[in-house]
């Protein structure tokens, strides 16, 4: 879900890098992982948006914010692999 209410211009690559994280690790999403038009969605968004190419410190951002924001509603175990991806790329 989009906030607008505290939307702001900022860097697009923390748009990217926040949308990939959301669509990467967000549970409800990777609930979605086995269906092949998501998977086809995902894939062409990332492909567009060049997602191979994000520079690490876009990633931290996005997903320290995706942890910070789902803290409340998810699980640890829901959010292993996000805090796994995270803790992979800060060592």
């Amino acid at each position: 879900m989009i906030d607008w209410a505290n939307a702001a211009a900022g860097p697009a690559v923390l748009d990217r890098a926040r949308t990939a994280a959301t669509l990467t690790f967000d549970p409800a999403a990777r609930r979605l992982a086995g269906d092949s038009c998501w998977v086809a969605l995902v894939q062409g968004w990332s492909d567009e948006c060049d997602c191979d190419a994000l520079p690490d410190a876009a990633w931290i951002w996005a997903l320290r914010f995706l942890l910070h924001d789902l803290e409340r509603r998810c699980s640890a175990i829901e959010l292993e692999p996000a805090s796994d991806a995270l803790a992979a790329l800060i060592r």
